[in-house]
């Protein structure tokens, strides 16, 4: 029976708020609808940086000492590819390197040293400035035998696909935000013939950056 009473007094005291703010509420003055009721915000947004991807140096394979009875030599050696990445959004991409024939530089015609026995060895985890999901930025890994591997499990042996007289993808990129700076690491090795003629031997590196095919 309280219950109720109290009820019934909560009604009584809302219908005489509403006898009260009636006369209130017709007194205010009635809207034209004669102005400009809307208007507009103006913005730019820009998309700057850069995604340049280059050898951060040569590399010097030492030296191969033959006699009479010497076999073919191995000769091992690291390059490192870096990346400035500081685009707001790139695209995926593929790295490959490829070489040329060592050729002799004193003498064109000596018969060169093979492209086909300049091998990569091993793939590095690529180390990069910034990394993750959130935001979503598009991290850089290294291919095995021009496979695409896990990230943050290396290094990776190659055993195939690794002669560089053909372009060999080493490392690839997956759409998103830039990781600023990034640098990956790869081992080559190079079999010299035991019929090479002395000399300084060179051959000319080339990176290419292509449109990715991650899964």
């Amino acid at each position: 029976m309280n219950l109720k009473k109290s009820l019934m007094g909560a009604v009584a005291g809302l219908a005489l708020v509403g006898s009260v703010a009636a006369p209130i509420a017709s007194a205010q003055p009635a809207e034209d609808n004669t102005g400009n009721n809307t208007t507009t915000a103006y913005v730019e947004v820009y998309s700057t940086g850069v995604f340049d991807v280059f050898f951060t140096g040569g590399i010097d394979l030492g030296d191969a000492n033959f006699n009479a009875s010497s076999s073919s030599q191995t000769l091992n050696g690291s390059l490192a590819l870096g990346y400035t990445d500081t685009k707001v959004q790139r695209p995926s991409f593929d790295v490959t390197v490829q070489a040329t024939d060592f050729y002799n530089l004193s003498n064109f015609y000596i018969t060169p040293i093979p492209a086909s026995g300049f091998t990569i060895t091993k793939t590095y985890n690529v180390a990069q400035q910034q990394w993750g999901a959130n935001p979503d930025i598009g991290d850089i890994g290294a291919f095995q035998n021009e496979d695409y591997v896990a990230q943050n499990s290396g290094p990776w042996p190659w055993t195939s696909d690794n002669q560089l007289n053909t372009a060999r993808r080493v490392n690839f990129g997956y759409a998103g935000i830039g990781t600023i700076s990034s640098q990956g690491n790869f081992d080559v090795s190079l079999v010299v013939p035991n019929t090479t003629q002395a000399g300084a031997y060179q051959s000319t590196l080339t990176l290419t950056v292509i449109a990715g095919s991650q899964p």
